[in-house]
């Protein structure tokens, strides 16, 4: 089974609102695979706002599972 997460707006300019997953821990990586934000026990939304404008991966970590994917901060 393959679970469909959405992530919107992508690219944003502060908040990244994720669909798919309702209580997850997210981690962002810059391109050099530096962290550079993790939050614990998110609920549906990410702050990015304190990113510079770029590109990252973002890991989504729930129930065991974690999903990878790209984000573009403007």
């Amino acid at each position: 089974m393959t679970l469909k997460i959405l992530l919107y707006p992508n690219p944003t300019n502060d908040k990244l609102f994720v669909e798919g997953l309702t209580n997850f821990d997210a981690t962002i990586f810059d391109l050099t695979g530096k962290k550079v934000l993790e939050i614990v026990n998110a609920n549906r939304s990410i702050d990015m706002s304190e990113l510079k404008p770029g590109i990252y991966m973002l890991h989504l970590t729930s129930e065991g599972n974690t999903y990878v994917k790209k984000v573009v901060k403007q």
